[in-house]
């Protein structure tokens, strides 16, 4: 095995894993991938040919541009970094490699695809959340196609390569402090006009912006002092940062993006999401109460499969898209007695086994899953 990024969690479990299934960390010399810079070879860039038929202005715009737009990495220095993964140290014979995540290490991609090539399984864990919940989550269908197993955090829906896993950072057995304080957390999504994904030109933007002002509009300027804002760490990347915007409208407490979450919910009575957020799955078997607030339009991109689970969170007041009903949970005097209610529990419950599964059973089925590859 090679364990590459598994987004195991930090808990003991993990530690047992590596035991049980008798593998150990693997060090390498991530100094050694830096950012590569190649001479862009536009003669060499003209042989490359891709069909120019189109279903849509995006798409036309898109293979206009794709061509010169593929990272010098790929094409001039393909050869080059192709033959300095051998260089590195990197096991010569391996059989399996496990990953979760295989974003900027240029060097690993490298070896890895010439690995598979030779007949080495991939077996990829799902990261994070939107997968198996999204129609048209592309970062989901790419991952599966790629693999020989893919590992969920709990949903299967009949697919072959799909494996029924768990969330390992659900393992966590710290419950967090409920006390009676008056604070609300916000904590918001990455908002951009350019996304990273399919959707180039999004006019969502705009109804994600009514959703935050209809929500914080409805307090009283003395109520705003209980409200606490933190922005994603991405956001200061992006060419539109909502904390500045929000800013100019309301006097709420904006918190260093920086912050870790874990580290702050103790301060808060509720935790609001608006955006599905893996913090949100993570929550959903905690002690902690965590509401998720979005647009309708979040509805229309679910996948079958997944808009009964969302349903029963809308049912039960976990999960909103119309902001008077968030409102009037925010009410109630009562909330950690809500959450930990028979009902609501079983709730969470439902939803946390298809989306957030941390059981042992699952667990244990991993492990033994993982057991059998190494010794096939």
């Amino acid at each position: 095995f090679i364990f590459y990024k598994p987004y195991f969690g930090k808990s003991l479990k993990v530690i047992k894993l590596f035991i049980s299934i008798k593998e150990f960390p693997f060090i390498y010399d991530k100094f050694l991938d830096d950012r590569w810079y190649f001479q862009y070879n536009k003669n060499l860039r003209k042989k490359i040919k891709i069909s120019l038929k189109y279903s849509s202005v995006e798409e036309k715009i898109i293979r206009s541009l794709l061509i010169e737009s593929i990272p010098t990495i790929y094409v001039e220095g393909f050869r080059k970094i192709n033959n300095l993964v051998y260089k590195v140290f990197f096991p010569k014979k391996v059989k399996v490699i496990f990953t979760a995540a295989v974003l900027k290490d240029n060097l690993f991609k490298f070896w890895m695809a010439s690995q598979i090539s030779r007949g080495v399984k991939l077996i990829v864990k799902q990261h994070g959340v939107n997968y198996g919940q999204i129609s048209k989550w592309d970062n989901e269908k790419h991952e599966i196609n790629i693999c020989n197993k893919y590992l969920t955090y709990g949903w299967n829906y009949n697919n072959k390569k799909t494996f029924s896993s768990c969330n390992f950072y659900s393992f966590k057995t710290k419950n967090y402090k409920n006390l009676e304080k008056k604070n609300i957390l916000i904590v918001p999504d990455d908002v951009r006009f350019f996304k990273t994904n399919n959707i180039i030109f999004d006019n969502n933007i705009l109804n994600i912006l009514k959703v935050y002002d209809g929500f914080l509009k409805k307090f009283k300027k003395n109520e705003l002092n209980n409200i606490y804002f933190k922005s994603h760490p991405l956001s200061i990347k992006s060419n539109f940062y909502l904390e500045n915007y929000l800013k100019k409208k309301y006097k709420i407490n904006y918190l260093d993006y920086n912050i870790n979450l874990n580290n702050i919910f103790d301060n808060f009575k509720l935790i609001i999401f608006f955006y599905n957020s893996t913090e949100f799955l993570n929550l959903i078997d905690n002690n902690k109460p965590a509401i998720f607030i979005n647009n309708k339009f979040f509805y229309k991109t679910l996948s079958k499969s997944a808009i009964p689970m969302f349903n029963i969170l809308k049912k039960n007041n976990i999960y909103f898209d119309n902001i008077a009903n968030a409102h009037k949970l925010l009410g109630r005097k009562d909330l950690n007695k809500w959450w930990d209610s028979k009902k609501i529990s079983k709730v969470r419950a439902v939803f946390k086994d298809q989306f957030s599964n941390s059981n042992e059973k699952n667990y244990l089925s991993t492990i033994k899953y993982l057991k059998k590859i190494k010794i096939n």
